[in-house]
């Protein structure tokens, strides 16, 4: 393009120190004030209109006779040199464009800025340009650093991510220490607070807010060494232990906090929040448990007394729990009471109770034959209880316990039911009493009988031989 060549001129203009030293404003205009300010305002509207080309000539008549005339000639010569620079391929061209573009704000700086934080602005939005178009970071990183010296808390939010991204990456390459990562990080989330606090549209809160979060994930990334060392994090936290060290909260935080960012855990003062930690642990897991234990239904705590070996208390909670506990059908009530009739006879021993419990179950399942087989197994494991072992005391038992397995077939027609019955009735029959055992005791088939011992059960007589095939 014929403006192309332009860029040696501006290469010559920015760089030469006898016009750009001058800072003259409109009156230093060869045809005087008002046709330095005609020649401004033609730019300008070319410019708006997006006219590059057609402004150039009038913008450089600003820039040569007119430097301090208005901040405006610097702000446009930006875009003007950003336009150029998209326009050529050759390298050694575009390195003089953006050359002649920094020193722009160099000069706008020198000709039209007054007040030192207008200057730190001016060095942001210069480290930022540079920053886009890929400058040397050292170089980023110095104008940044005294912009921001210079602007204090007034600093656009767009100017602010690139710089702590330079920063650390001036880390990474050891340009910088830690420690002054560690300040720079502090100042910029200071900027950011501020104007979080301090901005008036929820538009300029929302883009600090977000800039807050990626200026964190730069400067907390993953780095080996850490730009957040033991060092740092001991200053900041360590007072704050001592000022309230029995804040579980608090010192639970710091150690984890402070062994996470590289300090020993076996120093000193770790190790006392170590242990203070690991006992306050034990006593809230106690409380927990305890409080756990009281919200709990007591058909939960009925299993928590059975893995502890309670069984009794276990039983106990379990029909408890039937009678008591919310949300419950009668079929899981019915389960509560039989589980406790298990315990009470298998860990127990207690046969009474268990018949009580199982019993208990039947009131709330009827037809259900789990119960009647237990109450059965029940009488038939009571031949030591109430006899020798052996002989019609130990063998009466035996009437009741074949009811109880025949009651059990005749409700519930369960195969597992029926064909434990059945089992139980066929190896349990031929332990009855026989003809003449009933003969020497004068008792009849047939009559009633009240089963002694703890069982106190009536049923029917009956002779070994009449169950020949039961």
């Amino acid at each position: 393009m014929k403006y192309l060549s332009f860029f040696l001129f501006t290469l010559f203009f920015l760089n030469g120190n006898t016009l750009f030293a001058q800072c003259e404003g409109f009156s230093n205009y060869p045809l005087g004030t008002e046709a330095g300010k005609r020649n401004h305002y033609d730019y300008r509207q070319t410019i708006k209109k997006g006219d590059i080309n057609k402004a150039l000539p009038f913008w450089r008549k600003a820039m040569k006779y007119t430097p301090a005339g208005s901040s405006a000639h610097y702000i446009d010569g930006v875009k003007i040199y950003e336009y150029l620079i998209k326009q050529t391929s050759d390298t050694n061209k575009i390195v003089a464009l953006k050359d002649s573009m920094y020193a722009l704000f160099d000069q706008r700086i020198t000709c039209v800025t007054k007040t030192n934080k207008k200057k730190g602005d001016i060095l942001t939005r210069k480290a930022y340009t540079m920053y886009k178009h890929n400058a040397d970071y050292e170089l980023i990183y110095s104008n940044y650093k005294k912009g921001i010296e210079l602007a204090g808390n007034k600093v656009k939010s767009f100017v602010l991510y690139p710089f702590a991204y330079v920063t650390v990456e001036q880390f990474k390459v050891g340009k910088i220490t830690n420690k002054e990562a560690q300040e720079l990080y502090a100042t910029l989330s200071k900027i950011i607070q501020y104007n979080i606090e301090n901005s008036k549209k929820e538009t300029d809160i929302m883009k600090f807010n977000e800039l807050l979060e990626k200026v964190d994930d730069v400067f907390y990334q993953n780095l080996e060494p850490a730009i957040f060392d033991c060092e740092y994090y001991s200053n900041i936290y360590l007072p704050m232990y001592e000022a309230h060290p029995d804040s579980a909260e608090l010192f639970r935080s710091i150690y984890h906090k402070l062994v996470s960012s590289g300090c020993d855990k076996y120093s000193p003062i770790l190790a006392e929040i170590h242990q203070k930690d690991s006992l306050l642990f034990e006593k809230e897991k106690q409380l927990a448990k305890l409080a756990q234990y009281e919200a709990a239904p007591k058909s939960k705590k009925a299993y928590w007394a059975y893995q502890d070996g309670d069984y009794m208390r276990s039983a106990e909670l379990f029909v408890e729990g039937a009678a008591e506990d919310e949300g419950v059908d009668l079929s899981t009530r019915a389960e509560m009471c039989f589980k406790a009739a298990q315990i009470c006879f298998a860990n127990l021993k207690k046969y009474d109770k268990a018949r009580t419990y199982a019993e208990r179950a039947l009131a709330y399942r009827p037809n259900w034959g789990k119960p009647y087989l237990l109450i059965g197994d029940l009488y038939a494991s009571s031949g030591p209880l109430c006899g020798t072992g052996t002989g019609f005391k130990s063998q009466v038992v035996t009437w009741v316990a074949i009811d109880m397995w025949k009651k059990a077939k005749e409700i519930d027609a369960d195969p597992f039911i029926q064909k434990k019955a059945q089992a139980q009735i066929s190896k349990y029959t031929q332990y009855m009493p026989t003809s003449e055992d009933l003969h020497v005791r004068k008792l009849k088939e047939g009559q009633t009988y009240t089963v002694p011992c703890w069982i106190q059960r009536k049923t029917i007589v009956r002779a070994y031989n009449q169950y020949k095939k039961p």
